[in-house]
């Protein structure tokens, strides 16, 4: 089996304001299969990080910590799922027009405004099943992962967004794989 997560996204008192279902982009519900750089739930987590600079952001995970009073997995209801129309299935009702203008993706960086942070997308690594994968998820996972390493959660929580320009001198790029 495995552990199932889901992008939730927080205000800055801690309550969801939107969550991306995997399944409806298109993807699995294993944390890696969202470490895929190019896919719909991507652009999707890119989009929402790019129109609220204040925004927190954590994969949730069905197997919460010990130590975590609220498991964000459990607490996502439906009306917090967002469906940009384009990026979602098609059989899947879309419930909000994707916004305007150059979408995120290949280009640009998501950054991490209380680290100080960034994953600049473009040098992203591809791996040796043709992928390009991201840090993201798993810099932000929440929830019992069975392999605990130094960095995953290291970002959970923490202020994200995306933006086409470098974060500027201070912020250190972050590597991938760790």
């Amino acid at each position: 089996m495995g552990q199932y997560f889901t992008p939730v996204f927080l205000n800055s008192a801690g309550a969801i304001v939107h969550a991306l279902n995997p399944a409806d982009y298109g993807s699995g519900d294993k944390l890696y299969g969202h470490s895929r750089a190019d896919t719909r739930l991507m652009y999707a987590v890119q989009t929402l990080l790019a129109l609220d600079g204040g925004l927190r952001l954590v994969w949730a995970g069905d197997c919460a910590e010990p130590d975590l009073d609220v498991n964000l997995y459990y607490l996502t209801e439906p009306r917090h799922f967002l469906r940009f129309a384009g990026l979602v299935c098609a059989d899947v009702e879309p419930n909000v027009t994707l916004p305007q203008g150059r979408k995120p993706g290949v280009f640009g960086y998501v950054c991490n405004a209380d680290k100080r942070q960034y994953i600049e997308n473009l040098t992203l690594a591809i791996d040796d099943t043709g992928w390009r994968r991201t840090p993201l998820p798993i810099l932000t996972a929440e929830g019992g992962l069975a392999t605990p390493a130094a960095r995953v959660g290291s970002w959970a929580r923490d202020r994200i967004y995306y933006s086409e320009r470098h974060p500027g001198v201070g912020c250190t790029a972050v590597s991938y794989p760790a």
